[in-house]
């Protein structure tokens, strides 16, 4: 199984539109939501291709919710940590008479230790993912944190609250990725 870390996630909506101008009301011809962040496409992908994936990630409120379930009607595994503040929404504006889109990228929660929800499973940020790298071999981290702790800062630093960031080897190697399943 793949595991892809999910940084960032969003809730993805696309907006058709006959034409677009600032200023002026619209009503979308069709509407398309689905889960986003760069992870979460990795995941779409690669289940699409036959691939066994699991996404993980930070992910909070009702859009984080949402995400959840429809990962679950796609098939996809899925073992987030919640953190405190609402998953973020990402609106994409699609001009079908000139082909332009027009892209709204809200930041994402905060993801710092005081906004991760704590459950009995889950102690600190490391543990669920270092689980998860020692369970699957295969691995992919996209994405970006909103609101993480810098390395730069001397008082809140990863290393203060158990972190151990180092550059992690990424594999897109599987026999299900080279036709051998």
């Amino acid at each position: 199984m793949i595991t892809v870390i999910t940084l960032n996630p969003a809730v993805d909506v696309t907006y058709f539109l006959p034409g677009f101008s600032t200023g002026g009301i619209h009503r979308p011809r069709k509407v398309f939501r689905e889960p986003g962040g760069k992870g979460n496409n990795v995941a779409k992908v690669l289940n699409q291709l036959g691939a066994p994936v699991r996404t993980t990630g930070f992910i909070g409120g009702t859009n984080g919710a949402w995400i959840r379930r429809k990962l679950d009607t796609l098939g996809i595994a899925h073992h987030f940590i919640h953190v405190a503040g609402e998953t973020r929404m990402c609106l994409n504006i699609v001009d079908e008479s000139t082909g332009r889109q027009t892209e709204l990228l809200e930041p994402g929660p905060a993801v710092n230790p005081a906004s991760i929800k704590r459950n009995p499973r889950q102690v600190g940020v490391r543990k669920p993912f270092v689980h998860l790298f020692r369970k699957f071999a295969s691995w992919s981290i996209s994405g970006h944190l909103s609101g993480v702790y810098s390395h730069r800062s001397k008082s809140r630093s990863p290393s203060d609250v158990g972190y151990r960031w180092r550059t992690p080897e990424i594999r897109a190697e599987s026999p299900t990725l080279r036709g051998q399943t």
